[in-house]
């Protein structure tokens, strides 16, 4: 089974770049093969210009710092028996080695993250184990711990699945003072678009492993080109209804058994086509004045 086919993609600094799609689209297999967690069976991975991902572990252990993962749940990626301020100290050790072994002046730096991340610093807070702390901190932890290491590009896979609301808004808007002050590359997968509107720049549309659709967000919000992205945007409050009744075709697009403007040619393979600023994956990409509710099937 092909979990990825043809995907290409590039993270800018200072850019956020969303990836979304439904479950099972690839989603969290593209974080893996892009941080060289997992390898793919074809396919390159550059970093400015150097490829990486033939490299062996010892020769990528320089170029780990450089790219951090941030995982869906933070508290299965902390060791339970170590507490924060140590998880902390040891991302600290790692790049103190990597500096040549300079004197690193831990507590000042601690608290800048703390400062970066919207947590308070105190040594009773550090003292604590990951399981002393609330989801949405949890989640602030994760990110401090990947940014202590002074990436230049952070890869986070499904950042605020399990925050309510007030706490993933405070969040994003922490992610998005963090690009506009560091200057990070961003890429964010999630299957929730809604997410998107305060931090993305530009946004992948991945549906059974192919991008479909890719373009500036603000104008692929407005003016989605494929059928699958209309109709993620249309059922945004209630994703769970296209997972449930969606089933990728065989062969040819695979929204075809649910697309509404099926037609013999969906039996091939639709290749990226760009439209203005928007690039597409459609036989029949939705232009002109055509409304998404005539697009959505009842």
């Amino acid at each position: 089974m092909v979990a990825l086919c043809d995907v290409s993609l590039e993270v800018a600094a200072g850019e956020v770049l969303g990836v979304v799609g439904a479950s099972g689209a690839g989603k969290s297999s593209l974080i893996k093969v892009l941080a060289c967690l997992q390898r793919a069976s074809a396919g390159e991975v550059y970093w400015q210009g150097v490829r990486v991902d033939h490299l062996s572990e010892g020769q990528l252990r320089p170029w780990r710092h450089l790219v951090q993962v941030v995982f869906q749940e933070p508290g299965s990626s902390f060791n339970p028996r170590h507490t924060v301020g140590f998880a902390l100290r040891e991302a600290f050790s790692v790049q103190k080695k990597r500096l040549g072994g300079g004197e690193v002046l831990e507590n000042e730096r601690l608290r800048t993250l703390f400062s970066l991340v919207g947590l308070p610093f105190s040594q009773e807070f550090l003292s604590r184990r990951i399981c002393e702390f609330s989801g949405g901190q949890r989640q602030r932890l994760s990110l401090a711990r990947a940014l202590a290491v002074q990436p230049k590009v952070l890869l986070l896979d499904e950042p605020v699945a399990s925050l309510d609301v007030p706490v993933r808004r405070r969040f994003l808007q922490c992610l998005n003072e963090l690009v506009s002050t560091t200057g990070l590359g961003v890429l964010v997968v999630t299957h929730d678009l809604s997410i998107l509107d305060n931090v993305a720049h530009r946004v992948l549309v991945l549906l059974a492993g192919r991008v479909v659709e890719e373009g500036p967000w603000s104008q692929v919000r407005r003016f989605p080109l494929h059928p699958y992205t209309s109709a993620l945007l249309d059922a945004s409050r209630d994703v769970l209804r296209w997972q449930r009744f969606f089933l990728p075709a065989p062969s040819g697009c695979a929204f075809r058994l649910a697309c509404p403007w099926v037609s013999p040619a969906c039996l091939s393979d639709p290749q990226l086509q760009s439209i203005q600023q928007q690039r597409v994956a459609c036989f029949h990409p939705l232009v002109g004045n055509i409304s998404r509710e005539k697009l959505v099937q009842p």
